[in-house]
């Protein structure tokens, strides 16, 4: 049998490739590339986090992969903008409740960290004056090597697999359904 992590790669792949064309989240790496879109991101980013970090929080389980560290990165770059051009949404559409769901959201949550460093290329040849606290973060060797160990533990079984590969498309749609509900009305298209 293939790893976990293999599996998830695999599994949420599509998933994946659809958050790099989202009408927004792509512009991260476009040479059009604004300051109002990235500060709206940079909000957006930062209201999801906060909620999967407190579905872990509150479910009492991986204190070792807290996205506490992603969330204060995040914190600096929006207190770096006077005023977030997205109007507030404290819904979002994310709801987990077995530990399995929580390590598949905190797998794409970690996992996107090492894709952030990629795109500070471009956000930092476009906007040389943004902030970037959270594009040039990653996840601790150590937290990383606690998550994939997590997976493994786990994913041991092929149900265990699915519900893993499952939660990790949940995160990935939700996210961009955030950020689209965000990001609504931003430039007159309420569609991503």
């Amino acid at each position: 049998m293939s790893s976990a992590r293999a599996d998830l790669a695999v599994g949420t792949r599509s998933a994946h490739l659809r958050l790099h064309r989202h009408r927004w989240i792509s512009q991260l790496a476009s040479p059009t590339l604004t300051m109002e879109t990235y500060s709206g991101l940079i909000a957006g980013y930062h209201l999801f986090f906060r909620h999967v970090e407190e579905i872990r929080r509150k479910s009492g389980v991986y204190p070792e992969l807290s996205m506490r560290e992603a969330i204060d990165a995040l914190k600096t770059d929006q207190d770096a903008f006077a005023t977030s051009p997205v109007r507030p949404v404290n819904d979002v559409p994310l709801i987990f409740s077995t530990t399995s769901e929580i390590l598949g959201a905190l797998y794409v949550l970690h996992g996107s960290r090492f894709g952030a460093q990629v795109l500070a290329k471009n956000i930092m040849t476009i906007l040389p004056a943004a902030p970037v606290a959270y594009f040039l973060s990653s996840p601790s060797k150590t937290q990383w090597r606690n998550l994939l160990s997590s997976l493994e533990t786990n994913g041991k079984s092929e149900t265990e697999r699915y519900r893993l590969i499952a939660a990790a498309n949940l995160t990935f749609d939700a996210f961009g359904r955030h950020i689209t509900a965000c990001m609504a009305g931003f430039d007159g298209v309420s569609t991503g």
